[in-house]
């Protein structure tokens, strides 16, 4: 039993005093080694490294949490709804994806977003073969004026002068 205790005696030498641990201390006690806490006291420090024996964490390191980050809102879905009047380049809902199809007179953006081409009213329609809902512009007809009627013409030459011919000078 001497004959162990001098070579672990040898071994501990070059190892500094704060790598031994309690779980090392505690291994070696139970090993046979009884006396090896005390040799183990007994050594010199290792010049700049001294110290106790260095025992396991009492608090466990704090994890970094991964939330915390949050992104505005995209804002989006409907802008204009059924029979709602629109202008060419109103847009009518913006989107990702096509969960609503272009019908007629409406356009798509690069971003799936749909917006009016003509002037007129929003009208949604569902196929329901292929279960596809589709967006489009009804075209509201311009009144063009209608010309004046022949009675209040003012061109329209008058019954009384008709019977009377001039003669050009």
């Amino acid at each position: 039993l001497e004959g162990e205790k001098k070579k672990m005696l040898a071994v501990l030498v070059f190892v500094p005093k704060t790598l031994v641990t309690t779980r090392m201390l505690r291994f070696a006690s139970r090993g046979g080694f009884s006396s090896f806490a005390q040799t183990f006291s007994e050594l010199p420090s290792c010049g700049r490294i001294s110290g106790s024996v260095r025992g396991m964490a009492t608090k466990r390191a704090g994890g970094s949490t991964k939330n915390g980050r949050d992104s505005p809102g995209q804002r989006l879905g409907l802008k204009k709804s059924g029979g709602q009047e629109v202008i060419p380049g109103n847009i009518i809902v913006r989107q990702r994806g096509f969960e609503f199809h272009p019908g007629p007179n409406v356009g798509a953006g690069r971003d799936y977003t749909l917006y009016s081409l003509v002037h007129g009213h929003v009208k949604f329609q569902r196929n329901n073969h292929t279960k596809r809902r589709t967006i489009s512009v009804v075209p509201i007809e311009e009144k063009v004026p209608s010309p004046l009627p022949k009675t209040h013409s003012i061109l329209q030459p008058s019954s009384s002068s008709a019977g009377s011919s001039r003669a050009p000078s």
